[in-house]
C-alpha cells in the first residue's frame, strides 16, 4: 500500500512539472537530531518457569541524524537519491505482565537506508521556498540489547514524509531547515536456550529535525 501511494504521488508530481523548466543537478548534506520517536515492541520472554508477554510503545531518546543526497531540480519538483543514518537509545524498556516485570536494560537502535525522494517546491520561486515530499527505500535496523546479549541487523522497507523551508543564499547555494517522519524496517528475532528464551518484534519511528546545505552543480 505504501509503495502504491508513493507511485501515485510521484506520478502526479511529474505530471505537474513544466517540460521547458531548467534541469539542475545538486548535492545536499544534512545534520540534525531525532527529537522524538518510539519503538513499538511486541515481546515474549521466558526465564526459568516464568513467562512474560507484553507489547507497547517505548520512547526514543534524542539521537543523531546524518544524510547526504544527490538530486535533479526542474524548478518545480525535485527527485533525489539519499543515504541516511540515525541512532538513538530506547528509554525505560521494562516488560510488564500483571505483577511480573523484566527490565530489558539499555537498548540502542541504529538505522541506515538508501532512499528515493520526490519533493515539491511550493510558492512563487523567491528566495524563501517551502517544500513537501516523501521517500521510500531499503534500510537496515540494528538492535543492540546487552542485557539480552542481542546485537543483530534486520533489513527491509523504509519510508519517510518530509517538509521544510529552503533559503536561497546565492544562485548555487541554499540553506535548508527540514522535518521528516521516518519509519524503519521491523526488527524480528527469536532466541532459545535451556531455561531462557525470548521472541521480540520491534518497529522504530522517528521525528527528525535537520539543517542542511544544498549546492547546485
Amino acid at each position: 500500500m505504501t509503495i502504491r501511494l508513493f507511485a501515485i504521488a510521484a506520478g502526479a508530481v511529474v505530471a505537474l512539472g513544466t517540460p521547458a523548466a531548467a534541469q539542475n543537478w545538486y548535492g545536499q548534506i544534512n545534520a540534525g537530531a531525532n527529537v522524538s520517536g518510539e519503538v513499538d515492541i511486541d515481546a515474549s520472554l521466558t526465564d526459568g518457569t516464568d513467562t512474560i508477554s507484553d507489547s507497547g510503545s517505548f520512547d526514543l531518546d534524542r539521537g543523531l541524524f546524518l544524510s547526504g543526497a544527490i538530486g535533479r531540480d526542474n524548478g518545480r519538483f525535485r527527485v533525489e537519491g539519499e543515504v541516511l543514518y540515525t541512532r538513538s537509545d530506547v528509554e525505560d524498556t521494562v516488560l510488564q505482565d500483571g505483577s511480573d516485570e523484566y527490565d530489558l536494560g539499555d537498548i540502542e537502535t541504529t538505522q541506515a537506508a538508501v532512499m528515493l525522494n520526490v519533493l515539491v517546491d511550493l510558492g512563487s520561486g523567491g528566495r524563501v521556498t517551502p517544500y513537501i515530499g516523501a521517500g521510500i527505500g531499503f534500510g537496515a535496523t540494528r538492535f543492540e540489547a546487552p542485557e539480552l546479549d542481542e546485537d543483530e541487523v534486520k533489513t527491509g522497507l523504509t519510508w519517510q514524509l518530509k517538509a521544510g523551508v529552503a533559503f536561497a543564499i546565492s544562485d548555487r547555494v541554499t540553506f535548508d531547515l527540514g522535518y521528516r517522519y521516518l519509519r524503519g524496517p521491523t526488527f524480528e528475532v527469536d532466541y532459545n536456550e535451556a531455561g531462557f528464551g525470548y521472541s521480540l518484534e520491534a518497529e522504530p519511528t522517528s521525528h527528525v529535525v535537520t539543517a542542511g546545505i544544498r549546492f547546485a552543480f
